[in-house]
């Protein structure tokens, strides 16, 4: 199928190859409207839309680009996984930036997460991710072997084992859960929208030189997923 064309925008390539999600296209709003950019060559934007999406919603992601592109329909799977696969991407460059983030850090960082609905509603999830980021720096400094992050009832309590021994480092407001969790799971290109069973997965980031290969489990609980990196 040919995409639609919006505002006069040209037609998508045959075969994208999918760059780096751009800064303009944050992850809560792509998730939001359906939406997710195929390709972009500076002069020419293609954007996929998830199919039985209302076509309203390009009305704002025009007002997002600002900018005129094609819109090409894609099945719910085929989306998802792209959804993933793009925005999996983008948790380098905030490792980068975190590597030399402490634990005293860590509070500031997870007081600037909005709750859940209002990340939708500001599209913005770049304090997830640098708090995400921050705690796998803080944790791949002081030698941890695991990292438990937990949901309750009162708060998220994140956990590090240290010689052995499980620590508690940093306790959290219980709506921030839901959103680290997400977020840690899209950077495992897990599937955000199955909570009901375990998953497993990785992340692979770089810091300060030193490739890591983070192993990610998720378990269904009461109050919400458990994680362990």
């Amino acid at each position: 199928m040919e995409p639609a064309l919006v505002n006069d925008g040209p037609p998508a390539p045959t075969d994208p190859v999918l760059p780096a999600a751009p800064a303009n296209i944050p992850y809560g709003f792509a998730r939001k409207f359906g939406v997710v950019i195929l390709d972009s060559d500076g002069e020419r934007l293609t954007v996929a839309q998830r199919e039985g999406e209302d076509p309203r919603a390009l009305i704002e992601v025009r007002r997002l680009l600002a900018r005129a592109f094609a819109v090409e329909p894609v099945p719910a799977a085929r989306f998802d996984r792209i959804l993933s696969e793009r925005y999996a991407m983008d948790g380098q460059a905030a490792a980068d930036a975190a590597s030399g983030l402490g634990i005293s850090d860590l509070d500031l960082l997870a007081s600037d997460i909005p709750t859940a609905d209002d990340l939708l509603d500001t599209a913005d999830d770049a304090p997830a991710i640098r708090l995400i980021n921050g705690i796998i720096a803080a944790a791949a400094r002081q030698g941890v072997s695991d990292i438990h992050i937990e949901p309750y009832e009162t708060g998220l309590v994140v956990r590090m084992r240290i010689d052995g021994v499980l620590r508690e480092t940093l306790r959290m407001p219980p709506h921030v859960a839901p959103v680290v969790v997400s977020r840690i799971k899209v950077m495992a290109r897990l599937d955000i929208a199955e909570r009901r069973v375990p998953q497993d997965g990785r992340i692979g980031l770089t810091l300060g030189g030193k490739l890591l290969d983070v192993r990610v489990s998720t378990l269904p609980s009461r109050a919400g997923e458990r994680v362990v990196l």
